[in-house]
């Protein structure tokens, strides 16, 4: 399922002229505090290229996902 998951946002990000850096699955972890009766979670790491359509789309698609707690994405300067 996570790697699922994983595999569309990808092919996402690639599908609309981006570029995936790199992909880290750090896997299982605890939570820092319970978050909807969960306590621990799969945490995973992407950097990549994208113009800002494509990042504002994603982070749509993140926040609507039911099966996604929380996400962050961060600008690197540069």
């Amino acid at each position: 399922e996570v790697n699922n998951k994983l595999f569309d946002f990808i092919s996402y990000i690639s599908g609309n002229g981006g570029k995936v850096i790199k992909e880290d699955l750090w896997g299982t972890k605890n939570l820092a505090y319970e978050i909807d009766d969960f306590y621990k979670g799969v945490y995973c790491l992407t950097s990549f290229d994208a113009d800002n359509s494509a990042i504002r789309t994603l982070d749509r698609k993140m926040r609507e996902d039911k099966d996604i707690m929380r996400h962050m994405i961060i600008q690197k300067g540069g």
